[in-house]
């Protein structure tokens, strides 16, 4: 049984895309259909990122910057869960109330 598979991308990419793989003999729909074989063969995206755009990197310092001015530590997913309001924290359910222990 086949199924569709829509996605939103933009049209430049898919341009380009759509030149490499008719190179290649391939179509995007093709493509798409190694991509996934692959997902479920090795139970991972398989793809090699080498090195972090720069986007990325400073998305990261971004990041990093945070966590150094409020100084947020978690001893577990459930008191990082409850600092942002999904859930209670683990101090909480021992405590009753409260927020997620912070340092600084």
């Amino acid at each position: 049984m086949e199924t569709y598979v829509r996605a939103r991308i933009d049209a430049a990419l898919k341009d380009e895309a759509t030149a490499v793989l008719r190179d290649c003999g391939l179509t995007i729909s093709a493509a798409f259909r190694l991509f996934l074989g692959q997902v479920v063969e090795e139970q991972r995206l398989p793809l090699e990122i080498k090195r972090p755009s720069a986007r990325l990197r400073a998305a990261m310092q971004e990041a990093d910057e945070i966590a150094a001015k409020h100084g947020s530590h978690f001893d577990d997913i459930d008191d990082m869960l409850g600092s942002l309001g999904h859930g209670e924290g683990k101090q909480e359910k021992q405590q009753g109330k409260g927020r997620a222990k912070k340092t600084g």
